[in-house]
Order: C-alpha cells, then sequence, then structure tokens
C-alpha cells in the first residue's frame, strides 16, 4: 500500500476513535424467524423477563409451548446463533419449530434478568405462603398475557420441564388458565423429602449443598465454591458434616439453606 494511503486509512480510524462503530445492527433478512425479549408484568406488578422465538414461515394460527426456569432463559434459548430457528434454539425444540409452534422461554421470579424475589420451592399460596403470588399464579398471568399479545398465536398453549423445571410446569395446573391444553412435566421435583433431588428417604444429599449454593448466593449464576479441595467428597469429609461444611463456607447466610 503506498504510503499517502496508509496515512488516510490511519487518519480515518483516528478521526472516528473507534473501528467499532456507535450503533450497528445485524442484517436479519437471512433470519426465518422472530425473536422477541418481553418483561410480561404479574398481578403483583413484577415483570418476568422472557424470550418468544416465532417461526417465520408457518402458516395459520400457531400454539405456544412454554418453559419456566431458573436457570436462564437466555441460556436456554440459545444454543447458536444460527438465523434457522431451528438451530438457535435447543434441539429438543426442533420438530416443535419445525412444525409451527412458538417457542417460549421465562425467567421464574428473582433470577437471571426477571424483577422480584427468588424463593426455592416456592410454596403456593396458603399456610406457608401468606402473599397474593406464587408460581400458580405467574404461569396464569403468563400464559394470559402470551395469549393476548404474541402475534400469530392460536389461543391455545402447551407447558413443559424437567426437573425443577417440571415443577414449575405441574404448578401450572394447579390452578390452569383456559388457555392452557396440555402439560408435559419430564422427572418433576415432586417430593424432595422422600426420593427427589435434595433428600433421599429424609437423608440430605450432599451435592445439593453445592445446588443451593449456587442457585442462590446470586441472582444469577450463581458464585463457584472456593473448595480448597479436590472435590465435595473429601470437603465433607474434613469437615465432618454438611452443616459444618455450611457454616465453613458461609451458606448459613443463605435462607434457602438454613
Amino acid at each position: 500500500m503506498p504510503k499517502s494511503k496508509k496515512k488516510i486509512a490511519a487518519s480515518g480510524n483516528l478521526a472516528s476513535g473507534s473501528d467499532i462503530p456507535r450503533i450497528f445492527k445485524t442484517v436479519t433478512s437471512a433470519f426465518n424467524h422472530t425473536r422477541m425479549e418481553s418483561m410480561i408484568p404479574m398481578r403483583d406488578g413484577v415483570k418476568l423477563f422472557t424470550i418468544i422465538a416465532i417461526p417465520g414461515d408457518a402458516t395459520g394460527s400457531m400454539p405456544i409451548v412454554l418453559t419456566r426456569t431458573p436457570y436462564s432463559a437466555a441460556r436456554r434459548a440459545s444454543r447458536t446463533e444460527s438465523p434457522d430457528i431451528a438451530m438457535a434454539l435447543p434441539a429438543v425444540d426442533e420438530e416443535l419449530v419445525r412444525n409451527g409452534y412458538i417457542r417460549v422461554y421465562q425467567d421464574v421470579r428473582g433470577r437471571f434478568r426477571s424483577k422480584g424475589k427468588y424463593i426455592m420451592t416456592m410454596p403456593t399460596r396458603g399456610p406457608y405462603n401468606s402473599g397474593q403470588v406464587d408460581q400458580v399464579t405467574d404461569a396464569w398471568d403468563t400464559i394470559d398475557w402470551l395469549v393476548n399479545n404474541v402475534p400469530g398465536n392460536s389461543g391455545r398453549v402447551g407447558i413443559t420441564g424437567v426437573s425443577y423445571d417440571g415443577l414449575l410446569t405441574l404448578m401450572a395446573l394447579l390452578d390452569p388458565h383456559p388457555a392452557l391444553k396440555a402439560s408435559v412435566p419430564v422427572n418433576a421435583l415432586v417430593d424432595a423429602w422422600i426420593g427427589d433431588d435434595f433428600y433421599h428417604n429424609g437423608a440430605l444429599r450432599t451435592v445439593m449443598f453445592e445446588y443451593v449454593y449456587r442457585q442462590t448466593a446470586s441472582k444469577n449464576a450463581g458464585h463457584g465454591i472456593p473448595w480448597g479441595y479436590r472435590d465435595l467428597y473429601s470437603a465433607v469429609l474434613e469437615a465432618g458434616s454438611i452443616g459444618e461444611l455450611g457454616r465453613r463456607y458461609g451458606a448459613d447466610r443463605l435462607p434457602a439453606w438454613n
């Protein structure tokens, strides 16, 4: 390159101040879907972050499949950055979106980009929850908003989820919205005390210490535990009990652990 042209290129960069433009919009002509991000209001005014993926090549009205999660809606709904909806969403969603379903993921209250307070395995309204909201009402309010605001929907909604997300799926059935037509809970957390993830026949599974720590020490992905040990087994063995381990690593300040 001649010296004069090099000087021109250099002066152009210096004039703009950066090689990164102030505003840049992705060209979306190759996309076969519309992706929306919405803050859906609940009956108590708290807004929940929701991702909505609408197939662009579907004809007629489309049913909605919803998953509510404490594990990041953005992460769940973003397998790749492909303009093809079946490649962008998780692999398990491919059959749904190829067959004209709108796919929706939502952060539960208090987690990641949703507002409000997070309570692990929140009790339903009643003796253990004197408030006006729970996961039942949040599911109802979400479905009501979706059928009234998402373009091209058929007014029919299904809900699905695995493990904790399966519990949230079951919660929607306790007071089902009229638009809720199908529910598919997979390996749902139902009886934590006897045989599910937290306890086994009444004995706390030691691995749940790390789960509770990561889920509640931060609104987002949670903190890794600074073990100083090869593995969790070694840490518990040296501490002598799971309770002592919790005290050593500050879990006694986490309401869900106590």
